[in-house]
């Protein structure tokens, strides 16, 4: 009868198993955001909030009002590391602090003294 008493005892903890947990501390569907966490993240040196937990580089691309323009390159600031290209189907984990640059996609070096 003991043991009866606390069965449940874990539901709304989650672990790494079942996917559960808190949507308001990282749970909720992946993909989806989890409905309530926001981050804020930079692009340009602007700063931006997004809601969802992961995104791609075509979602990263249209956050700035207009979008980044195509010719563009986007890429993710890795301190202590080269800085990483994302493509329109990478996907990124967001989190605070976040940052991100546009460079022309292709550099002609040279090309304007002729």
């Amino acid at each position: 009868m003991a043991s009866g008493g606390n069965q449940g005892s874990n539901e709304g903890h989650g672990n790494s198993d079942s996917g559960g947990g808190n949507p308001g501390q990282g749970g909720g569907n992946p993909g989806q955001g989890g409905g309530r966490e926001k981050f804020e993240i930079q692009i340009d040196r602007a700063k931006y909030e997004v809601t969802k937990s992961v995104m791609t580089g075509a979602e990263l691309r249209a956050v700035p009002p207009g979008g980044i323009p195509a010719d563009r390159d986007l890429f993710e600031v890795v301190p202590g590391a080269p800085d990483k290209k994302i493509g329109d189907t990478d996907r990124v984990q967001m989190r605070d602090g976040l940052r991100f640059f546009t460079a022309p996609g292709q550099i002609n070096p040279g090309g304007f003294w002729k």
